[in-house]
């Protein structure tokens, strides 16, 4: 191939490359982009509800506004609502996860359980603490093994602190 031909395709490239790109830049920028942005959130969500083994199943609705993502619908277990929640918040560009909505079709209080479960299951593990942890009508049951019993008196204490929780059984075992 000649220069001069190479050159018409880098100039023929750059001006495609600007056609396509420019346009979504100033679309992302005006208030549209974050529709296409919570479009793209909900799509994800969606998908990732839809391929994990605990919460294939299960009729769970999802929409987002500005960011945040609304979880309807019902699950048939603590389980799955916590995991619904879970799959959600780490989920790139969710701001914050709305499961008000979200039944557990056997429990009192269903929101707010699935809400207790996962918050306490995210303070444990930022702080080194990888337990078991079920919720029903605001008691926190931990379970599992832990490395010394200040970390499961620590453990308590931070179940303890999350907003809606009514009192903490543990069942948590020192690992020798």
């Amino acid at each position: 191939m000649n220069m001069q031909w190479i050159q018409k395709l880098r100039g023929y490239a750059v001006i495609f490359l600007m056609s396509v790109f420019f346009p979504v830049l100033v679309f992302a920028s005006s208030g549209l982009g974050n529709t296409i942005s919570d479009t793209l959130i909900t799509g994800k969500v969606k998908s990732d509800l839809a391929i994990n083994a605990i919460t294939s199943d299960q009729q769970i609705s999802v929409t987002t506004n500005d960011g945040v993502v609304t979880l309807s619908g019902s699950t048939d277990s603590q389980t799955q609502a916590t995991a619904a929640i879970q799959i959600t918040q780490a989920t790139d560009g969710v701001k914050s996860v709305n499961a008000s909505q979200l039944r557990v079709r056997t429990s009192h209080q269903p929101y707010m359980d699935a809400y207790i479960t996962a918050k306490v299951k995210i303070v444990l593990l930022i702080h080194g603490v990888s337990a078991t942890v079920e919720t029903e009508n605001g008691v926190v049951y931990l379970s599992g093994f832990v490395k010394s019993s200040a970390q499961s008196q620590n453990a308590v204490q931070l179940a303890r602190a999350v907003g809606g929780v009514v009192s903490v059984k543990s069942d948590l075992a020192v690992k020798s």
